[in-house]
């Protein structure tokens, strides 16, 4: 191995101790109490060694956030897999397991307040205009197109992107909710998010 390969794998690494030690501490204390500071001190680094990898603690969220999307596209199936309305149906419901069963990762992904660095245009389509700093826009866009899939086969109706802004905004209220009112009687999980996905899905079938 080169020099400069040891010097890029030595980089990766560090960051991913960041990223794991910043991820620890959210899950300890909550992202309002992370600080730069606290992160160094978990690794036993300076707080000058962290600013060579990451600006600021946004930017340090904006890729957590950024790995949390990931894994959520990796949790959903592919497009086209199958009949479109199913496909549709089984993407929300393990789009809504998947929060749950990860809910810091989610609330750091769904529900942190990041500054935005990428300013949306006003000048072309709504969906063009999603920030994507952190993989929001790609995530966005797996929804269109399980909605563009259910469209084509005439089994739903609806503008796209209304339709997938709406379906979206369900499941997201479905996880957000059973994470932070955990005293509130929703039921078994699956249960309660099979019929919130279940009248979704009825309030667009065509």
């Amino acid at each position: 191995m080169g020099v400069r390969e040891r010097q890029t794998r030595d980089k990766e690494a560090f960051r991913s101790r960041i990223l794991d030690a910043a991820r620890h501490l959210i899950q300890e204390n909550g992202y309002e109490k992370l600080t730069i500071r606290k992160i160094a001190d978990r690794i036993e680094y300076s707080p000058m060694s962290l600013y060579n990898h990451f600006a600021d603690k946004d930017d340090i969220l904006i890729a957590l956030a950024r790995e949390g999307f990931v894994k959520l596209g990796k949790a959903l199936p592919r497009p086209g897999s199958g009949e479109p309305l199913t496909v549709l149906r089984k993407a929300m419901l393990q789009y809504i397991d998947f929060g749950l069963k990860h809910a810091d990762e989610y609330e750091l992904v769904f529900m942190t307040r990041r500054a935005i660095r990428t300013k949306p245009t006003n000048k072309a389509s709504a969906e063009s205009n999603i920030p994507n700093d952190a993989g929001g826009q790609s995530a966005f866009q797996r929804m269109l197109s399980y909605v563009d899939d259910a469209l084509a086969a005439k089994s739903v109706v609806g503008e796209r992107f209304e339709v997938a802004k709406v379906l979206w905004a369900g499941i997201h209220g479905c996880v957000s909710l059973q994470v932070t009112q955990t005293a509130f009687p929703f039921g078994p999980p699956r249960l309660f998010a099979e019929l919130l996905v279940d009248t979704l899905i009825n309030g667009i079938r065509k």
